[in-house]
């Protein structure tokens, strides 16, 4: 048989994950300056606050993958996605200069429940999911999933290049002559969520076409 490889799918899975990184890595990135200097922990608590949000992370990819089981890797995306995009609204709002000091309990949740449930539903899944576009049946098939996890890596370290490059110097510096300092959270925290409800928006936008396995 001759496959056809349709690259829409997989140019949508590869920019939704650039997405999810950029927002991911600007927050961990920058969460534990955010919990000492704004919320004003102690440098060993914000040092383990920010411990407990990456072990979280990690933590639900096992119930994340175990729901992608059951209802599939296409809705268990669409609701971490959803929860996640959620979460950065959360912390986005809760880093505004004004509402710093009373929202710090909405910082928590956005970060420490929402968030870290989000990035737990769809790491374990987008890239098995990009890999579902391709399939492994034939040679070529193969050598076209060798390629999209190159090139899945990739779009992970731009998110990453963008966050660490970019957005985390302005949470604290923010951007001379165009984002006054107190507003770089809000500058930072915002682009993220921006781009979170873009990656769920997108990747819904092609839900007719994907290949979707059954759980």
């Amino acid at each position: 048989k001759n496959f056809k490889i349709s690259k829409l799918p997989v140019a949508v899975i590869l920019l939704v994950e650039l997405c999810e990184r950029l927002t991911y890595y600007t927050l961990a990135g920058t969460q534990k300056i955010y919990f000492q200097n704004q919320l004003l922990k102690t440098p060993s608590t914000a040092a383990a606050l920010n411990s407990v949000f990456s072990m979280l992370c990690y933590f639900w990819c096992v119930p994340g993958g175990l729901l992608a089981d059951s209802i599939g890797r296409y809705k268990t995306i669409i609701a971490a996605g959803s929860i996640y995009a959620i979460g950065t609204i959360c912390v986005g709002i809760s880093v505004i200069y004004e509402l710093q000091a009373s929202l710090g309990w909405l910082f928590m949740l956005g970060s420490l429940v929402l968030i870290a449930m989000g990035t737990g539903g769809i790491k374990p899944n987008i890239a098995t999911f990009g890999a579902d576009q391709i399939g492994d049946a034939t040679e070529k098939q193969r050598q076209c999933q060798t390629t999209f996890f190159s090139l899945f890596y990739l779009s992970i370290n731009i998110g990453v290049l963008i966050a660490f490059g970019f957005l985390t110097n302005t949470t604290t510096g923010g951007l001379p002559g165009v984002i006054p300092q107190e507003e770089g959270y809000s500058f930072a925290y915002g682009s993220g969520a921006g781009c979170m409800i873009l990656a769920v928006l997108i990747f819904v936008g092609f839900t007719g076409s994907y290949t979707m396995l059954p759980g």
